[in-house]
């Protein structure tokens, strides 16, 4: 297990170094650099700039440069807030944007398990139609459509809700929401599937007729087996919502990644741009790394591969 452990780690350095590098001269392919505007039409000040932050030096150069300090934990300086550093940035907008994301993964996988274990052991033919119905708009609404339809809804015409900022509780109603349909769809129709396909097999024909209930077999035999695949889905599910906010968390004014992640590409934010980029990388691939583990621990048939 530690080999593969390790193995696993190794890999996702290698895909972060993958990921960095493409980054970087994704950003510098591009023309110009962030202090090609008004503020600096004077040649003697963008150049004064351009040595102080290192632009005027070779690309190959500058990516080397990047790496020593990525590897010392130093994201540089932000460009279009002078004094202002990507790494304290990220320690105070990261802890936002992960609280939002694990409560709507929290939220997503507790109501798509449940209308998924719902869907498949009813025999109610309404109820299965009303849970693929839910799924199927869950699927094909865009979460920013979704978000702006809460905001109307429950934010401007009842008031309820409200709609800046996660001051309190009810705060997070509104984007959790927003955020968790799709994976609330998604879980649905993967548990009911996987219910579905779990009770046809022979151990739970075997463990009724040894005389367990319905309600034992589904819960100790079936349920563990068929959550195998939500829970695979789950650590990429969750950092993706850990990742994937951006318009969310600008349509309700949350100082979250997703903000600081618009705002540095606007500005064209080198540094703060890749900072996010690296870090996002490493929520994703330790989510995922963390969900294979899972999966390998629950189910003792799959095997660590060396």
């Amino acid at each position: 297990m530690i080999r593969y452990i390790i193995k696993r780690v190794l890999i996702g350095v290698l895909t972060l170094f993958i990921l960095t590098t493409v980054t970087f001269f994704l950003m510098k392919s591009i023309p110009g650099n962030p202090f090609t505007s008004e503020r600096f039409k004077d040649p003697a000040i963008l150049a004064a700039m351009n040595e102080k932050y290192g632009l005027d030096k070779p690309v190959f150069e500058q990516y080397i440069i990047y790496l020593k300090n990525v590897v010392k934990l130093d994201f540089g300086e932000m460009y279009s807030r002078k004094g202002f550093y990507v790494k304290d940035v990220l320690l105070e907008a990261a802890p936002v944007t992960i609280r939002l994301g694990l409560m709507a993964g929290a939220f997503a996988l507790t109501v798509g398990i449940t209308l998924g274990i719902v869907a498949a052991l009813s025999k109610k033919k309404w109820i299965n139609n009303l849970v693929m119905v839910l799924a199927t708009l869950g699927v094909s609404v865009p979460s920013f459509l979704l978000a702006l339809m809460l905001m109307i809804v429950f934010g401007v015409k009842f008031k309820i809700f409200p709609l800046i900022g996660l001051k309190t509780p009810l705060h997070y109603v509104l984007p959790v929401l927003a955020l968790s349909f799709y994976p609330i769809s998604y879980t649905s129709r993967l548990t009911r599937s996987s219910m579905i396909e779990v009770l046809k097999k022979d151990y739970i024909t075997l463990a009724r007729s040894k005389g367990l209930s319905w309600v034992s077999t589904v819960v100790k035999h079936g349920l563990k087996n068929a959550l195998l695949p939500v829970v695979t889905y789950a650590g990429p599910m969750i950092a993706f919502l850990m990742t994937g906010s951006f318009v969310i968390e600008n349509l309700f004014t949350i100082p979250g990644i997703g903000s600081k992640m618009v705002s540095a590409i606007g500005n064209r934010d080198y540094s703060m741009i890749m900072g996010l980029t690296i870090f996002l990388g490493i929520l994703i691939i330790s989510a995922t790394l963390i969900s294979d583990l899972v999966v390998a621990f629950v189910d003792p048939r799959v095997k660590f591969k060396k």
